[in-house]
């Protein structure tokens, strides 16, 4: 593990930290923008994301050191200054200022009791799956993810424009690095670990992020349904695919914070347009309130509130993209189905007279004995039309767009592939982790989910869900068997990587899968009250076996031992005891497939070769020739310019290393050279000083 002297306990002042920096600066700018009280808590986490991500990017371009000063700047000062403007702007002229962006009902307590359960639930399953908050996944990414954030502490810059100058620092080039920039802010807040302030951050987005988002959509598309808010929240961590599995294989963090962002943005997108087109119900447009009349249209307040979701969407946007843009793929592929929704709706929704608009513009009810319009009065006009066609032939246009400019080496992955009648099991357990019982569990998931399938044809609310969790359930299966030439002009945004599409499959799932509940509990009400609570307890068993599932899954991948390992605990303490002789300055070069590279992590040390996704010249001149430092002056140049003092040899390499190791020779045979001296042994490493150069 790394950080060995921190526990759970001793990371609740983290975490507590980190729940006010995703949520004082989101919401002061949410309120600024124009978003009611539960809006804002809501969307506060994609706002602080944009506020970071690109105030980083711009004080990259500037070359300021990102630090506690801009931070401040960019999270307390711009937000501070929005909202007050505002403020001054409602005072002086009170009708010139867009109307607040509420929410048709706010169910007060379903919230609370929602989101305290899936907090409960989700933190339940970290802590039992990670023993100590220092355990971390044995998977490739992790030392690119832990290491990132502390290249972003020691460059003084967070801009995803040069994140990638981590591994190639030769071509700074662009990565998604806006989880990473809020954990770098994070360390700079509370002189945290980085692994201790990243596992923070997971726990955050795990257990409070994506539940309050998901009931914040739930609420938005359906308004006056109080329990489906509540149940969401309970269900929030009740499918396998998302969030854990997506936080441990890879590990997939950036992905698993930009997926946590999808329901709040679409929450925005769907009030948005329920105002734009003046829907009366089924999302419930901004600013109604009060029953519906008789014909089950809600009131609308006629107020422009569009203008404050359209504001809050624009600054939204960077946030998930930079959170990383699979996940903004995602909340398109939703979007367009709500956005296709809504213009059936607008379509064939009867035009209004005009004895009804100036009710509607006041928000006053009808005068007894009004007739409902008929005939022509209440017909569509084509015109009306004209929005649902355009978005098909955007669709049509988007879909031979990404298949023209689906890069070719997607085509086909690396990645193992599973027979046709695993990926069927795969499929119906909803790619529950075995022993059979965690795969008997995802399946009743998934019966939930059929149920709210039905659910959402009977009463004909939230169908648009169906086509995209239905979309990426297919996706998922035909890429866990299928070589991806069948499915990259598509899944190229996910890189053809199963786990990512499945990811999809339940962030759309869990909403079904609340309604599924729902919907079977208002079946089963008044005589059928025991079976109501039979439906109660499966549930809470359901999710009880899945919080056994998700940490038995964190449980495994973090305790890989051997060479599944890509570094253990007895190679990271030799790695501690190497630190603890060389200067805070020194630069070593190690074998990434070794784990050597893990000095990076457990102290002040650099590494030359940071991962094993690492190139450039000087990195490959050294990887191949650093055994003959001496003897070629290239190489020689190369140690000068990157400072290089030692190396570390030993250890063993990964299982997926294959004959990659053949390409750091020159580091791993530097002990047949001449010139290199030991300077400790530890554990199955070797610490090396290098040579100097000849005159």
């Amino acid at each position: 593990m790394l950080a060995p002297d921190w526990s759970w306990w001793g990371s609740v002042p983290v975490i507590l930290a980190a729940l006010a920096l995703l949520w004082i600066p989101g919401t002061l700018l949410a309120a600024g923008l124009g978003a009611g009280r539960w809006p804002s808590i809501a969307l506060a986490p994609v706002l602080t994301t944009a506020l970071v991500a690109v105030g980083g990017i711009v004080c990259g371009a500037a070359g300021i050191h990102w630090g506690l000063g801009p931070l401040l700047v960019v999270g307390l000062g711009l937000p501070l200054v929005v909202l007050v403007v505002r403020l001054l702007l409602a005072r002086v002229r009170p009708r010139g200022v867009w109307p607040r962006l509420g929410a048709p009902d706010v169910p007060v307590l379903e919230i609370v009791v929602g989101g305290g359960i899936a907090a409960v639930v989700a933190a339940t399953t970290v802590v039992r799956g990670l023993a100590h908050p220092g355990d971390f996944p044995q998977q490739p990414d992790t030392i690119y993810h832990l290491g990132l954030v502390r290249y972003f502490l020691d460059s003084g810059s967070i801009s995803s424009l040069t994140a990638d100058g981590f591994n190639h620092p030769s071509m700074p080039s662009f990565y998604p690095a806006a989880f990473h920039g809020l954990a770098a802010s994070l360390v700079l807040l509370t002189q945290a670990p980085v692994i201790i302030v990243v596992q923070s951050l997971l726990v955050v987005t795990a257990a409070v992020v994506w539940p309050l988002g998901l009931m914040f959509l739930m609420g938005a598309l359906f308004p006056g349904n109080r329990p489906v808010v509540l149940v969401s929240g309970v269900l929030a961590s009740a499918i396998p695919g998302f969030p854990f599995l997506v936080s441990v294989w890879g590990p997939l963090w950036p992905v698993e914070y930009g997926y946590a962002l999808i329901p709040a943005v679409l929450a925005v997108v769907g009030l948005g347009l329920a105002d734009v087109f003046g829907l009366s119900h089924g999302l419930g447009p901004a600013g109604t309130s009060g029953p519906s009349h008789g014909s089950g249209r809600v009131q609308r307040s006629g107020r422009r509130s569009w203008v404050s979701a359209g504001l809050l969407f624009l600054v939204a946007l960077p946030g998930i993209t930079l959170a990383h843009p699979s996940a903004t793929y995602a909340a398109a592929a939703g979007g367009v189905a709500l956005a296709a929704a809504a213009c059936w709706r607008y379509a064939r929704e009867p035009r209004r007279t005009e004895a009804e608009e100036p009710m509607e513009r006041t928000g006053a009810e009808e005068p007894a004995g009004v007739e409902e319009p008929t005939g022509k009065t209440r017909r569509a006009a084509w015109n009306r039309w004209i929005p649902l066609g355009a978005l098909v032939l955007a669709v049509v246009v988007g879909f031979l767009v990404s298949a023209r400019v689906a890069p070719a080496g997607l085509r086909e992955t690396s990645y193992d592939r599973v027979d046709p009648p695993a990926a069927l099991i795969g499929l119906v357990s909803l790619w529950a982790p075995r022993p059979e019982r965690y795969q008997i569990a995802g399946s009743a998931v998934l019966v939930l989910i059929l149920l709210g399938a039905v659910a959402t044809l009977v009463r004909r609310r939230g169908i648009w869900l169906l086509p995209v969790w239905g979309a990426f359930m297919v996706l998922g299966y035909l890429t866990s068997y299928q070589p991806g030439s069948l499915t990259w002009p598509f899944t190229w945004p996910w890189y053809n990587l199963p786990v990512r599409l499945q990811g999809v499959a339940a962030v759309f799932g869990v909403p079904l899968a609340a309604l599924g509940v729902t919907w079977l509990l208002r079946l089963l009400s008044g005589r059928l009250r025991v079976l109501q609570a039979v439906v109660i307890i499966g549930v809470a068993v359901v999710a009880g076996v899945q919080i056994r599932s998700n940490a038995s899954e964190i449980a495994k991948v973090t305790r890989f031992g051997g060479d599944y390992a890509w570094v253990n605990a007895g190679e990271l303490s030799a790695l501690r005891e190497f630190s603890r002789v060389l200067p805070d300055d020194a630069v070593v070069a190690a074998d990434p497939w070794m784990g050597g590279m893990f000095l990076y992590l457990v102290g002040p040390e650099d590494t030359v070769i940071h991962t094993e996704k690492s190139w450039g010249t000087d990195v490959d001149l050294m990887a191949s020739g650093l055994d003959r430092v001496r003897a070629d002056p290239a190489v020689c140049s190369a140690v000068r310019r990157e400072r290089v003092a030692y190396v570390i040899t030993g250890g063993t390499p990964h299982i997926t290393a294959g004959d990659s190791t053949a390409a750091y020779v020159g580091i791993d045979d530097v002990a047949a050279a001449g010139g290199f001296r030991v300077v400790d042994r530890a554990g199955p490493y070797t610490l090396w000083a290098v040579p100097e150069c000849p005159e």
